[in-house]
């Protein structure tokens, strides 16, 4: 191998590189959420999810709630007191 077979290899893995470096990685594509309605667990109302909260939850690797805000909100009463 010649001293110019190395420098283009060298040459077209920087321009490789560069090319990869552009294009988005698939944890930077985010799909937007759309709103969802779900049933209470606790009290059986109807409550949305937004989707800033739906995002809030994915990130914290936290699934979805169960129960309404109100509910969240009694249940970590309780807890907190036992």
């Amino acid at each position: 191998m010649s001293f110019g077979d190395e420098e283009r290899r060298k040459e077209w893995r920087r321009k490789k590189e560069e090319v990869n470096n552009d294009l988005p990685t698939r944890t930077s594509i985010v799909m937007p959420y759309i709103p969802i309605e779900k049933n209470c667990a606790d009290c059986a109302r109807i409550f949305e999810i937004s989707s800033g909260e739906q995002d809030f939850f994915r990130r914290k690797g936290l699934d979805v709630p169960r129960r309404c805000k109100e509910c969240r909100i009694k249940r970590k009463e309780i807890r907190e007191k036992n």
